[in-house]
Formats: structure tokens, sequence, C-alpha cells
């Protein structure tokens, strides 16, 4: 169980690592300092990278876990889904162009990162059979 929570928390991490990376190399120029940038995507990523991971990646992990689906590639996919809601809620709420493949690039990264470590931490590894 505390493998599982260390999961979790490792992936929301991992996310936000990637989103503050990427806008750091994307956002930062010469009237945007890069430790400004890094701070507003750290505080403002966090508030939406870890409500997302909890609630629901914890839910998808239980009805995966039900179900009998939990492997790497459901986990995968998961992450990629989940990522993708928020950027999916912005351009849905916003006018035409407010976000663009760039902003949907980086959340399918966060991801897709996020569902790796998670695999790693949590213990869920490939199976031979399914090489």
């Amino acid at each position: 169980m505390a493998r599982l929570v260390l999961a979790f928390v490792a992936s929301a991490f991992a996310a936000l690592v990637v989103v503050v990376l990427t806008a750091v190399i994307f956002v930062s120029d010469r009237l945007n300092h890069p430790l400004a940038v890094a701070l507003h995507f750290t505080i403002f990523g966090a508030v939406i990278v870890f409500p997302v991971t909890f609630v629901g990646g914890v839910p998808l992990y239980g009805l995966c876990r039900l179900l009998g689906w939990v492997n790497w590639w459901t986990v995968l996919l998961g992450g990629i889904v989940l990522s993708e809601a928020y950027a999916v809620y912005i351009y849905l709420i916003n006018q035409p162009g407010a976000i663009t493949l760039g902003e949907f690039a980086t959340c399918g990264a966060s991801g897709v990162v996020a569902a790796l470590v998670f695999s790693r931490v949590a213990g869920i590894h490939r199976v031979p059979s399914q090489l």
C-alpha cells in the first residue's frame, strides 16, 4: 500500500517536472526570467497536477485493478488520458486558438512520464509474453 501511495506522489512530481521544464525552455526569454517562469509554473502546475493525479488517477487505478487490467500499457493509456483531460478542458472553455498543439503535446508528454514513473515505482513491468 505504501508503495502505491509513493507511486502516485512520484508520478505527480514527475509530471510537474515535465511541465516546469517545458515552460522554462519555451516561455523564458529576456523579459521572463527562467526562475520566475519556473516558480510560476511550479505553483500553478501543482494546483492542477496533484488533484488530477489523486482525484482522477486513484479511482482509475482502482477500476483497472478491479477489472484485472493493471499492466504497463493501461497505466500508460491512463496517464495520457488524465493529462490530456486538462488540455481538453482548457480548449473547451476558452476561445478557439487559446491552446495549441504544443500545449496538447506537453500535457501528453507529462502523462507519459508520469505513467512510466508510476509503473516503475508501483512495480508494474512488462511481462515477457507481452513484448
